[in-house]
C-alpha cells in the first residue's frame, strides 16, 4: 500500500473514531417550558435529570433572561405522552437555525428560523399541514406577513399580505385555488 492510500485510510479511521466518540459522549439536552400568566415562557434545560440552564422569553419569543449555560447543539422538548413537542439548535445560549414545533400527532405546526437569537422568519401551519401564516423579520421585528385562509373543504380561499401591521393586498381564490380578485396595493 502506498503512502497516499495509507494516509487516506488513516484519515478515514480517525474521522470515524472521532465521530463515534462524539456520539457516544454527547448527551441529549431537554427543555421543559412553563407559560406564565403574562404570556412569557420559562424554559428549564436539563441533561439527564440535572438542571443546567433557564431561559425566559416574552410572548413573542424574544429572550429576556438566561441563567446557566445551554450547550451548543440540538435541544428537544417532549409532550407528556413522549411525542416530540419541539426541536431546535442552540448556539451561545441563543436559538440558531430552524426550530420546529409539532402537535401531539407529530405534524409540524410552527417553524421559526433564528440567527444569533433573533427571528428571521416564522411559518404557522393548521392541523391539516396547510400554511396559515408566514412572516419575515428584520432585526427580530416583524417586517412582512401573509395570512392564508381556507374553507371547510381545505381549499385556499383568501391570502392577505401585511407590511408594518397594515393590510396591503388581498387575493381571493376560487375552489381550484385560482386567484379571482385583488384588493389593495402591493
Amino acid at each position: 500500500m502506498n503512502k497516499i492510500n495509507r494516509a487516506i485510510i488513516l484519515s478515514i479511521w480517525s474521522f470515524l473514531l472521532l465521530s463515534i466518540s462524539t456520539i457516544a459522549f454527547s448527551e441529549e439536552v431537554i427543555g421543559k417550558g412553563e407559560t406564565k400568566p403574562d404570556g412569557s415562557i420559562e424554559t428549564t434545560f436539563f441533561i439527564k435529570d440535572k438542571e443546567i440552564a433557564r431561559q425566559t422569553t416574552d410572548a413573542a419569543a424574544n429572550i429576556i433572561a438566561v441563567s446557566g449555560k445551554i450547550p451548543d447543539g440540538i435541544v428537544k422538548q417532549y409532550y407528556p405522552n413522549g411525542s416530540l413537542h419541539w426541536i431546535g439548535n442552540m448556539k451561545d445560549n441563543k436559538p440558531d437555525g430552524t426550530h420546529k414545533e409539532y402537535n401531539e400527532k407529530g405534524s409540524v405546526i410552527r417553524e421559526v428560523n433564528f440567527s444569533d437569537g433573533k427571528k428571521n422568519s416564522l411559518k404557522v401551519y393548521n392541523e391539516n399541514g396547510q400554511l396559515t401564516m408566514e412572516s419575515n423579520f428584520i432585526d427580530g421585528k416583524i417586517d412582512t406577513a401573509k395570512h392564508y385562509y381556507y374553507n371547510e373543504k381545505n381549499d385556499l380561499i383568501k391570502v392577505s399580505s401585511y407590511k408594518d401591521g397594515k393590510e396591503q393586498n388581498v387575493v381571493d381564490h376560487t375552489n381550484d385555488n385560482q386567484p379571482i380578485e385583488k384588493k389593495g396595493s402591493q
